[in-house]
């Protein structure tokens, strides 16, 4: 009917970077129905995209709290904290999804990375390890693990893990320019 209509344009929007409109067509759902998580979610989506994040986070709550095993929520729910500053909170929704979903990829990546601008290396390593576990060749998570170890200023086991990362992408430049800046680094030491 009419408000599958709706939740249809809705997400023709949000598929065309129309979040505006998108977010207009979610509204007009909600005014009508506040039973679906789905919506709540997809609402949740088009918010962050014209970074109302504070609507967002309400938006994934709502999600959660008709379905509190909805993991994806749980992951954008912590992508809009993230984005917000909220650093403890982000990492509390992606050891949700994990609880989950133990095998949810993208949760692992966000963990790592919070826990690695938090300062937090060795979290931020067990999780990209964990990635690596699944797909030993990640070059995401690879880089990962070599930008902690930069980080921790191991730079042996940083030149060890950025060719590790060369080898799964030999043209990639970061990984490149990296490496050039630990053997640079390395150099001095010695």
């Amino acid at each position: 009917g009419f408000l599958d209509a709706l939740n249809n344009l809705a997400a023709t929007f949000g598929k065309l970077n129309s979040d505006q409109q998108a977010v207009e067509c979610y509204e007009q759902l909600l005014a009508t129905t506040q039973e679906d998580p789905e919506i709540f979610y997809n609402y949740g989506n088009s918010l962050v995209k014209l970074d109302r994040n504070d609507d967002a986070i309400d938006a994934y709550q709502r999600a959660l709290h008709l379905s509190p095993r909805f993991a994806a929520a749980y992951n954008n729910l912590g992508n809009a904290l993230n984005k917000l500053g909220d650093t403890a909170q982000a990492q509390a929704c992606y050891e949700n999804v994990l609880d989950i979903d133990p095998n949810h990829d993208e949760a692992s990546r966000n963990l790592a990375l919070a826990y690695s601008n938090a300062g937090q290396f060795q979290a931020a390593e067990a999780h990209y390890q964990r990635l690596l576990s699944r797909n030993p060749h990640d070059a995401d998570a690879l880089l990962g693990v070599a930008t902690c170890r930069i980080r921790e200023g191991n730079h042996r086991a940083a030149i060890d893990g950025l060719e590790r990362v060369l080898q799964v992408t030999p043209s990639a430049s970061v990984p490149q320019f990296l490496l050039d800046a630990q053997l640079g680094n390395s150099r001095d030491c010695a």
